[in-house]
Order: structure tokens, then C-alpha cells, then sequence
């Protein structure tokens, strides 16, 4: 029976598959990984696209806001090479501020402590979506009044660093993505992140979404953006920097080859892993992931997602396991307006199609109260394998978008 391997955090499992049961997916081409990040995203500063070195932008009485997206592999690598970088115009790091979204709970950064002590010194603040942290910019010529958090605007220099992704809400998020509507005041935010897409292909350039954050980004002045393409297992497969225009277009298109996975049909069973390191893996990677997987297979098929996730949940559990189905807990907590329901949309989606099963550390009977089946060793996915008759497994699958062949195509 041959042998599939797939990296779970530090270590590999091996998944035993008999001959014709695997099917697999078709992808435009796969980067090997970079294996030094800092360097890669030092030279990216050096020579960004359609910007000068990034440096040639600063002086030394700059303020600079870092809109820092945590959910990203290399994150201490990038942040290392970028504090540098700026320490190179002679800008101190007392100047610079780090914005970042609430985290849940609990959960402290853990890229922070990596840092050398030469790049410690900088502000971390934790974007709330109230008054005292808004700051009026101006209004776009559609009329909508644009708040942003107050160091944002008061910045000389602004600074995006993130990954490039398939998202729900943007079709693929990169750049400007993470900084309008994130980091606007609560209303705003609640109205544009209200639609969601469940059938996010890599092909919604044109989403309204993007016009008003293009416009914002006009209207501060076009920012430095840095992001990363990532690869499984906590690595990065590509850097992109310079202007915001010019990054979304290369590496939106290196995701879409990279990224979309094509299968000639629908399975019976998708295996699939987190792309995020160990330590950065959540409970709202584990409904993206399901939430991908459950596009590959036939309605009332399987799902297996294999993790390391841990820690707390995200806002609005309650009002999921204290429902009769995710559909209907979903419903209620969209009337609370101020919990972000994409987790759960994720999920409520992924389980009107499949049966999920998961391997992580949470508490079993936490993922059984959110409606999904945990594994209590991820060599358990070897049983779903024996029983199911088509398999595709993927690395990384929460990174990923699955198109399935039309039947006669």
C-alpha cells in the first residue's frame, strides 16, 4: 500500500493509501521555500517593486505606523529585517508603532520575544474600534467618511506587512486588505465585512470591497507593503514589496498558479494540514481549512484536518454550542453585530456539505460541542482512509482554493 507522508508541525505522518484511491490535484506550478526569510525580505527592501529602497522614503524625524496582519508565517523574520531596515535611515525605533487586531484571550505575540534586543524598542498597540482610537482622514468621493486608527493618520511613513491569501471577504486578500476596513471604527467595519463569498475562486478583482480600500489607500498617501507567499509547515515560498498596486498584482497572480489546487471531481475524503507554524495555528485556521475542503468533496463526504491548533477560541462560541446546528447559532450571532462571524460562517458552510473531523488541542469535548468529531491521534486518519473510496490530501489546505471540473469537462 503506498505510502503519502505530510508534515504535521515538527513531525511526519505517514498515511497509507491503497493503489487508485488517491486523486490528485492539479496546480499551475509549486516554489521551493526561501530558506532565509530576513535575508530574502532584506533584499526585498533594498529592491522593491515600482518604489524606491525603502529607506530613500524615511528621515530620521518619521513617525511610522507597522500594520502588522500576525497571521503569517516568517513574521519574526520579516519584522527583524524591516526594523533594520528602518534603523538604517537613522529613524529610531521609539518612532515606530505596530499595530496589530485583538488577539484572543490569553494569547501574548510570540514573534516578539525573537527579535534581537537592536530591534526592540518600537510600540505595540492593539487596534480597538473605539472613539478615542479614531482619527478622522477624509472622505472618498462616493461620500463615506473614513475613521482610521489615530496612528495611522498621524504616521509619516506607513508600513503593511502580511501575506497573500484567499479570503472570504476580498477574494484574495494582500496589502491594502489589511488596513481598511480592519482598522476603521466599528461601524464601518461591521457594514463592509458583512458579505462574504463562499465560492472564492482567486478571480474577484472586482469586488466592491477592493474600490473603497484602493480609495483609502489614496487618500493616506499609497503605503510601503510587504508580503509574503506561504508555503506549509510555517514557511514562506515568495517575498513581494513595494507600492500596494504593484504588490497586490504579482502576487495575486503567483497565488493563483501557486495556490489553486484543480481535481477532476469530487471525493469522498479530503485530508488536509494547516500552512501556519505550529505556534501560530488557531481555531479560525482550523474553519478555513475545513471551510476548503469541504469545496472537494460530495455532499455528505468527510473532511479530516490534522493540527496543532490550540489555545481559545474565538468571540461568539457560545452562541454555536448552545444551538441546535452551526446554521442557526450563526444566525444568532449574526444580531450581535460586533462579533466577527467569519470563523463560524466558514464552518456553518463547511458542515451543511461534510462531516468534519479534526486533530488538535483542543478539548474533545469542546470541538463536539461545535458539531465536528475530534481524532485523539492524527493516525486516525488512517481509518477514514480505509473506508473511503476517493481521497485527495493537501498540506497547508487553509492557504488553498479547490476547483472542482464541471461534469463533461
Amino acid at each position: 500500500m503506498p505510502a503519502v507522508f505530510v508534515h504535521l508541525g515538527t513531525q511526519k505522518l505517514e498515511l497509507n493509501v491503497a493503489a487508485g484511491k488517491l486523486v490528485q490535484g492539479v496546480r499551475g506550478h509549486e516554489s521551493t521555500t526561501i530558506g532565509d526569510i530576513r535575508l530574502a525580505i532584506a533584499a526585498s527592501l533594498e529592491s522593491p517593486i515600482e518604489f524606491p529602497a525603502l529607506r530613500q522614503a524615511l528621515t530620521p524625524d518619521d513617525h511610522i505606523a507597522i500594520i502588522l496582519h500576525e497571521e503569517m508565517n516568517g513574521i519574526a523574520e520579516a519584522m527583524e529585517a524591516i526594523l533594520s531596515h528602518i534603523l538604517t535611515a537613522n529613524v529610531p525605533l521609539n518612532q515606530v508603532t505596530v499595530l496589530v487586531q485583538p488577539r484572543l484571550s490569553g494569547i501574548e505575540p510570540t514573534w516578539m520575544p525573537k527579535l534581537p534586543a537592536s530591534c526592540q524598542g518600537f510600540q505595540l498597540e492593539v487596534h480597538q474600534r473605539d472613539a478615542t482610537s479614531m482619527a478622522y482622514l477624509a472622505s472618498t468621493k462616493e461620500g463615506r467618511r473614513i475613521y482610521l486608527n489615530k496612528h495611522i493618520v498621524d504616521a509619516d511613513q506607513i508600513i503593511i506587512v502580511g501575506n497573500v491569501r484567499f479570503d472570504a471577504v476580498y477574494g484574495i486578500s494582500s496589502g491594502l486588505a489589511e488596513l481598511f476596513p480592519d482598522y476603521s471604527d466599528a461601524s464601518t467595519y461591521q457594514e463592509l465585512t458583512r458579505h462574504l463569498h463562499a465560492h472564492v475562486s482567486g478571480n474577484e478583482r472586482a469586488f466592491p470591497i477592493w474600490k473603497e480600500a484602493e480609495a483609502v489607500g489614496w487618500l493616506i498617501g499609497l503605503p510601503f507593503v510587504v508580503c509574503v507567499g506561504e508555503g506549509s509547515a510555517g514557511s514562506v515560498k515568495k517575498v513581494f514589496a513595494g507600492s500596494a498596486a504593484a504588490v497586490r498584482q504579482e502576487s495575486e497572480a503567483w497565488l493563483r498558479a501557486e495556490s489553486v489546487v484543480r481535481l477532476p471531481y469530487q471525493v469522498d475524503l479530503v485530508i488536509g494540514t494547516l500552512a501556519a507554524s505550529t505556534a501560530e495555528q488557531s481555531f479560525a485556521a482550523i474553519t478555513e481549512a475545513v471551510f476548503r475542503a469541504s469545496r472537494a468533496v460530495h455532499q455528505g463526504g468527510r473532511v479530516a484536518i490534522l493540527s496543532e491548533a490550540g489555545g481559545t477560541l474565538p468571540a461568539g462560541s457560545e452562541f454555536i454550542s448552545q444551538s441546535e446546528t452551526v446554521v442557526q447559532g450563526l444566525s444568532r450571532l449574526r444580531q450581535q453585530h460586533t462579533i466577527p462571524v467569519q470563523p463560524w460562517w466558514y464552518l456553518a458552510h463547511a458542515l451543511e456539505h461534510a462531516k468534519v473531523y479534526v486533530f488538535s488541542h483542543l478539548l474533545p469535548e469542546v470541538m463536539e460541542s461545535l458539531f465536528m468529531v475530534p481524532l485523539d491521534q492524527p493516525a486516525q486518519a488512517q481509518n477514514l482512509i480505509e473506508q473511503a473510496k476517493t481521497i485527495v490530501i493537501l498540506e497547508g489546505i487553509d492557504r488553498l482554493a479547490i476547483e472542482v471540473a464541471k461534469p463533461g469537462k
